[in-house]
């Protein structure tokens, strides 16, 4: 997206900021005018923490509305932090298929970005469905590139066998992965199956 469409973007969104009902700590008001400026020069990352503070009520009145708004801008133009932000900001709001297909929408561009964290979330979101094999494969994908919880969780799957066969090889190699990259929990998981001797 190219800055003169930020720009005009971040016009339409910030311009009539309401300012009334204000935190006492100025530095937010302070920290909020920075930004905007930041903003109109077509800085994405400004962008978010302009939706960070409306989401927050910082400096600014609180605003839901206008935080997704700033976080879709960044969001659509690559911005990292506002697809998640906006990939958790669905996953918890009322549980609908067009707020878990946002929510599946943003984490995917996330990790497309190479975030693992947004793949590991993905993951947890099919998982909340009963749906283990897609929850498996965005597991093995987080784990696949080290995020150890990922890998943790591919190792509990792999025990349950649910929508995946039961393979306690690699429900060992998965827990221990993770057990090695500081996941305390794995230990439980492989003393109770026994699994260190795979």
């Amino acid at each position: 997206m190219n800055k003169l469409l930020v720009l005009s973007l971040t016009c339409l969104f910030l311009g009539n900021c309401n300012l009334f009902g204000q935190t006492s700590d100025d530095k937010y008001l302070k920290l909020y005018y920075e930004l905007k400026e930041k903003a109109f020069e077509g800085d994405l990352n400004a962008m978010f923490d302009i939706g960070a503070l409306y989401f927050s009520g910082k400096g600014v009145n609180k605003d839901i509305e206008k935080a997704i708004d700033c976080w879709t801008v960044s969001g659509e133009a690559g911005e990292l932090n506002s697809q998640k932000a906006l990939g958790h900001y669905y996953s918890i709001e009322p549980i609908t298929v067009e707020n878990y297909a946002f929510a599946y929408y943003w984490y995917g561009l996330a990790t497309e970005q190479g975030d693992m964290e947004s793949s590991y979330n993905m993951a947890g979101l099919y998982l909340s469905q009963e749906r283990y094999r897609l929850a498996a494969v965005w597991y093995r994908h987080s784990a696949k590139n080290g995020y150890a919880m990922g890998q943790y969780k591919l190792g509990l799957l792999y025990i349950l066998g649910k929508d995946i066969d039961r393979d306690f090889n690699k429900a060992s190699y998965w827990l221990n992965k993770a057990y090695k990259n500081g996941v305390k929990e794995a230990k439980i998981e492989l003393d109770q199956y026994d699994l260190w001797k795979y």
